[in-house]
């Protein structure tokens, strides 16, 4: 099996834990998936247009699917995940399915599997700091510009929704890569790193994320696009150093207690009262049906506003540059930026599970 089928299958088994995760958590993906609902319909009412796209749709857990079928002549899926699109489609009343249209596309016009396909026998042949010099060459090799392709016409002019892709579509080559080398080599990616090749996967991930705004661009026309992302992850707990973790104990204990959370946590789960031991036991209180979900909610709350407070550095960017960096270059805003936490995988909201999320509503900038 090619390097690239093993890729897609990966895919679409990421997609099934997705939904199985989603449903785990429901109560803590509530506020996320309603807010993202929310406001792609609110950036239809000044679409202006009868049809709209959904970029990276997967099951269309963030998606009010149902209201934009009804409301529009026709909605296109695009993923290349087809079997939880079908999950999304089959979720409609059978009437609307026929206005449910979907497109099995992958969003980086054949990039990865570019990388792939040039990757492999480098990997086959090459060993040690010689793979890392070919791969930077293969990585640059790459240019990411936007095409045209012949779907995307049909669908000009339509309300374009892109939801949580940037953060899936770029870390795809790295990704790919380390996959590729485990496969290969049986080492990792970072075995084989050094400055040139960090740099050639970082430079990489910029121009795919230059290639979906064109994109983006190109099929809303002079209609609307609705684009969130989350942007970073807000807590990753061995940015702190062991006093800092004290302190951040010491600090959330005393909150709890200010609560009165502190008899009712000793009931379920008893624990230290502060310090470092306390940031251990805290951590491992969500996701364990300990406590109910807006106590999660406001635990995992507390914790990322401490940390970030005792260390800025515990907040980890998910995209190469800010959105409003790419947004200020082809677009007006209609609407935004709306930012919310996603609290995305509680189990392991000190390693990052805890996103932070930005939206915005968009128009194209037509060229004069």
């Amino acid at each position: 099996m090619s390097l690239f089928h093993r890729l897609e299958s990966r895919l679409q088994e990421d997609g099934e834990r997705y939904a199985q995760k989603g449903k785990r958590f429901e109560g803590l993906w509530r506020n996320h998936l309603n807010t993202s609902r929310d406001l792609i319909l609110q950036g239809l009412a000044k679409a202006q247009s009868g049809r709209a796209v959904i970029l990276g749709a997967s099951d269309g857990k963030e998606l009010p699917l149902q209201a934009l079928v009804e409301r529009l002549d026709a909605v296109c899926l695009v993923d290349i995940d087809e079997a939880s699109m079908h999950r999304a489609r089959n979720a409609l009343p059978e009437t609307l399915r026929p206005r449910c249209e979907l497109q099995v596309v992958d969003l980086t016009q054949g990039c990865i599997r570019t990388l792939l396909d040039q990757a492999e026998p480098v990997l086959a042949v090459e060993k040690g700091g010689d793979v890392a010099q070919a791969l930077v060459e293969v990585l640059d090799s790459i240019s990411a510009e936007f095409q045209p392709q012949p779907w995307l016409e049909r669908w000009r002019g339509s309300y374009v929704v892109s939801s949580m892709v940037l953060s899936q579509l770029l870390p795809l080559p790295e990704r790919v890569l380390s996959k590729a080398c485990e496969a290969r080599l049986g080492s990792t990616l970072n075995d084989l790193s050094h400055g040139p090749l960090t740099k050639a996967r970082q430079a990489l991930a910029l121009r795919l994320l230059n290639q979906h705004m064109a994109l983006l661009r190109f099929l809303a026309g002079s209609s609307a696009v609705y684009l969130g992302s989350d942007v970073r992850r807000e807590l990753v707990m061995n940015a702190l150093r062991p006093a800092q973790a004290q302190v951040l104990g010491e600090r959330c204990a005393k909150a709890l207690m200010a609560l009165d959370w502190t008899r009712a946590l000793e009931q379920r789960a008893p624990g230290p009262l502060g310090g470092g031991p306390f940031t251990a036991w805290a951590t491992a209180l969500v996701g364990r049906g300990v406590l109910a979900p807006q106590e999660e909610r406001e635990l995992m709350d507390l914790m990322v506003n401490l940390a970030q407070e005792l260390e800025p550095e515990v907040a980890r960017p998910l995209l190469p540059c800010a959105l409003p960096e790419l947004v200020a270059e082809g677009f007006s805003v209609l609407d935004g930026p709306h930012q919310w936490r996603w609290y995305l995988d509680p189990v392991n909201y000190f390693r990052g599970g805890v996103h932070g999320v930005e939206a915005w509503l968009l128009k194209p900038v037509q060229d004069q």
